[in-house]
Order: C-alpha cells, then sequence, then structure tokens
C-alpha cells in the first residue's frame, strides 16, 4: 500500500480530509507519492501484490472512503475491509477500461450508506 503515510500524518494531528481515493490499480503518474502537494483528497494505491486481509487500514476510521478497481472480488473485499476498519461510509466502484486505455466506466457499485439503510 503506497500513500497512507501523509494522511496517518495529517490524523495525528487531529485533521481528517472529507474523503480518501484508494485504487487497486497501479497509477502511472504515480498520484500517491504526490497527493499533498496537489490536493487535499489523500490518493492511496494497494499495491497487486498487497493482501486486502492483511492491511492496517485503522487510519480510515470515522472517514469517508472510495474504492475503485477492476478485479470485482478485490474490490469488494477491501470495500468489506474498510468497513471493518471503522470507515464511516464506503463507495466501490468495479470499473473495466476501454481497449484503448484512455477512459474507464463503473460496471457496478456499492455504497455502505446504501446498505445499511436496507
Amino acid at each position: 500500500m503506497r500513500g497512507h503515510e501523509p494522511l496517518i500524518a495529517l490524523r495525528r494531528r487531529g485533521l481528517r480530509p472529507a474523503l480518501v481515493d484508494i485504487d487497486l490499480e497501479p497509477c502511472p503518474w504515480r498520484n500517491w507519492s504526490t497527493w499533498p502537494e496537489w490536493t487535499t483528497v489523500p490518493q492511496i494505491e494497494v499495491q497487486p501484490a498487497d493482501s486486502i486481509q492483511l492491511l492496517d487500514l485503522r487510519f480510515l476510521v470515522g472517514l469517508t472512503v472510495q474504492v475503485s478497481g477492476f478485479d470485482g472480488p478485490r474490490v469488494w473485499a477491501l470495500f468489506d475491509a474498510c468497513q471493518a476498519a471503522g470507515a464511516a461510509r464506503v463507495l466501490a466502484f468495479v470499473q473495466v477500461a476501454s481497449p484503448d486505455g484512455l477512459t474507464v466506466r463503473t460496471t457496478e457499485a456499492r455504497d455502505s450508506a446504501a446498505l445499511t439503510e436496507a
């Protein structure tokens, strides 16, 4: 997992971002490494070799989290892990890229707030 250290530092100072973006796909622009310079939304990247079950997600307690990726079972596993870690709300999106890789569309979505209302 990459990009979470600056978020942990924010949390230790008593700050909490309005949203945390967790991506299961490697970003060619390495957003996770520079997000504090250009956005207030933490950009976290889970590596393909990372075990979702072994991630320490305690820094998400009380936060709204957006999860996205191409592998549905991994997206749903991370959705569940974020909820179990104490995130206030989790939005998850399974996506598919166009053949040229220039666009991405969502094929499935889940919102933990909608699940608790049911």
